[in-house]
């Protein structure tokens, strides 16, 4: 079954974001994912949802994955307590 890690955090700087984005492109399009998607909440926060095919995929993509939230947070562009991540399979698909 697949497999959802659903990563939030809160932007202190927004203007960082998009070239962080730019770098880290390549080795997270490298991963394994079914998908990754960010939105940003009204509230400043935001949250990245990435499916995958599977647990071992998921695990397999956790360190680029720290890699792209360290580059967030060693830039300034977001706060490092405030990450909040969150991992589940998939029981139901409607």
């Amino acid at each position: 079954m697949a497999w959802f890690r659903i990563s939030k955090v809160n932007i202190i700087d927004e203007s960082k974001i998009a070239p962080i984005l730019d770098e880290v492109r390549e080795s997270v399009s490298a991963i394994s994912s079914d998908f990754i998607e960010m939105a940003r909440a009204e509230d400043g926060s935001l949250t990245v949802i990435a499916r995958y095919p599977d647990k071992a995929a998921m695990e397999a993509a956790t360190a680029t994955a720290t890699n792209a939230f360290k580059r967030f947070f060693e830039e300034g562009a977001s706060d490092p307590a405030s990450l909040d991540i969150w991992t589940g399979e998939v029981t139901h698909t409607f």
